[in-house]
């Protein structure tokens, strides 16, 4: 059916008691969800927006500081609040995330307004993996909106009343417009949303809404089958040379899911990764020379390797300061690598980390089985505690044997 893969009906609001809208820049807070906060404002719900980066690289700080506010005052919704980090040098890392954390319990935040993952510039990505990483502790909801990259929605919200609104809010944002007509773009993509609605709906805005388990159990599959690796930036990568080198390992038999296991690898917010893969057999298929922003390598075979050899050929190849394998019929969630080498990088004694896995179907359903226990030697010997995937481990660990 049509309607299971996009809303046939729109919402006139998105319920919350307190919302809180996480802009990459100034502007994205209206050109995303301009028509949710003025729904909000309308039905009295509080409404906090913070801008993340000061927007400097295209355009001065203070003007696109001062838009944001102008923009505020339209919407009515208050005072934005500017954490300027470097333009297009945002990171998902553990400080913005406790940042994120602090700021929902501070606000007492429900709802999470934040960029897809399947946005173009580096800068959303990077919010969109932090605000899910922070949704994911706390449990609230997110709200994941689109700017400049279409997604798949499961809400849409009609703006009708709001539109006028919302365009009065985008010009405020003038030195942004000068380079670009984006008001128009915004307004063409609210009237597009509007093509499996009523008549009466003129313009709305398109969500994809989660609950914290969501993220979990299905944004993995909806990653697979939308992948955005030819959406990534590269200059994403060379933003966090300064980090550790993430070397990610895939010994292939070739299988079926090896494009969604690379997908994953190219939606990883850890900025640093090299990815190998080592073909197990004759005859593997060619892969290009990026997953995503990362360089990748395809170690070549002319006879059948065993799983073990695969895996020393796949070390042997290896430059990263941490590895990590992983198998060409599993994925990662997006702040995977980035959760595991922030553990890493402060704690220097330490020369693995791991974290959860959960099982899932091809289509991303959870099949129930969950592999989340803290460490115990014990346990260890008996059964699988630590599925290979979730491990990240130190370069030192191999002269040790």
């Amino acid at each position: 059916m049509e309607t299971d893969l996009i809303p046939y009906q729109a919402v006139a609001q998105l319920p919350a008691r307190h919302a809180l809208v996480l802009a990459p820049h100034a502007d994205d807070e209206v050109f995303g969800c301009g028509g949710a906060i003025a729904s909000h404002v309308q039905h009295g719900i509080p409404v906090s927006v913070i801008v993340l980066t000061d927007g400097s690289l295209y355009g001065d700080a203070a003007v696109r500081m001062a838009e944001s506010r102008a923009a505020a005052a339209v919407l009515g919704y208050g005072e934005p609040e500017f954490w300027a980090y470097p333009d297009r040098g945002l990171r998902h890392d553990q400080d913005l995330v406790e940042r994120l954390v602090q700021k929902i319990a501070a606000t007492g935040a429900d709802l999470i307004y934040a960029p897809s993952p399947w946005e173009v510039h580096p800068d959303h990505r990077q919010t969109a993996g932090a605000a899910a990483e922070a949704v994911r502790r706390t449990g609230v909801r997110i709200a994941f909106y689109e700017v400049g990259s279409p997604l798949r929605p499961n809400l849409l919200l009609d703006i009708t009343v709001h539109a006028e609104t919302k365009q009065k809010a985008m010009q405020c944002f003038a030195s942004q417009l000068q380079q670009q007509d984006y008001g128009r773009h915004i307004a063409a993509l609210n009237l597009y949303r509007t093509y499996t609605l009523s008549r009466e709906v003129t313009a709305a805005e398109a969500y994809l809404l989660l609950s914290a388990a969501d993220l979990s159990a299905t944004l993995p599959g909806l990653l697979a089958e939308e992948p955005v690796t030819l959406g990534s930036s590269p200059s994403a990568s060379a933003a966090g040379e300064s980090l550790p080198l993430v070397s990610v390992l895939i010994r292939s038999m070739d299988r079926l899911y090896l494009q969604e296991t690379l997908d994953s690898i190219a939606l990883q917010t850890y900025p640093h990764i090299e990815v190998v893969v080592v073909a197990a057999q004759a005859g593997h298929q060619s892969l290009p020379a990026r997953c995503g922003p990362f360089e990748l390598r395809l170690i070549p075979t002319d006879l059948p390797l065993p799983r073990s050899q695969a895996a020393n050929r796949a070390l042997a190849q290896a430059r990263g300061e941490f590895l990590l394998f992983l198998d060409d019929d599993d994925w990662l969630l997006p702040g995977h690598i980035a959760r595991l080498a922030h553990v890493l990088q402060h704690l220097p004694a330490s020369l693995a980390a791991y974290t959860g896995v959960t099982l899932l179907g091809p289509g991303g359903e959870p099949q129930g089985q969950v592999m989340d226990l803290p460490y115990d030697a014990i346990r260890l010997l008996a059964g699988n505690l630590m599925p290979i995937h979730a491990v990240l481990f130190s370069q030192k660990l191999l002269p040790l044997g």
